[in-house]
């Protein structure tokens, strides 16, 4: 399954079991370019919100690595580009491949 095709059915997703409004800082995200797009998250959903709402083929960030043992995360992480990283420590390794 393809990044496309990932983005579109979290759009789906997003789209039948939520209401979104964005409040004035889509049209602060930069369509191409380099851009940093921080995510303040409580739970599970707020970072693949943002995926689908930024409507960026570029978008890439990092994922903790504990999530490579839940089910279907390392194929979705792949497919989105996604670096794990080490919380517990710095990971350097995790900057440089960014």
């Amino acid at each position: 399954m393809g990044r496309k095709i990932l983005l579109f059915l979290g759009r789906i997703f997003f789209w039948i079991l939520t209401r979104v409004e964005v409040v004035g800082g889509l049209k602060h995200i930069l369509r191409a370019g380099a851009a940093i797009i921080m995510v303040n998250h409580l739970g599970r959903f707020e970072v693949p919100l943002v995926y689908t709402i930024a409507n960026r083929h570029d978008l890439t960030g990092w994922v903790v690595d504990k999530h490579r043992k839940l089910p279907l995360m390392p194929l979705i992480i792949c497919r989105l580009d996604a670096i794990y990283m080490d919380r517990e420590g710095s990971d350097i390794s995790a900057l440089k491949q960014a």
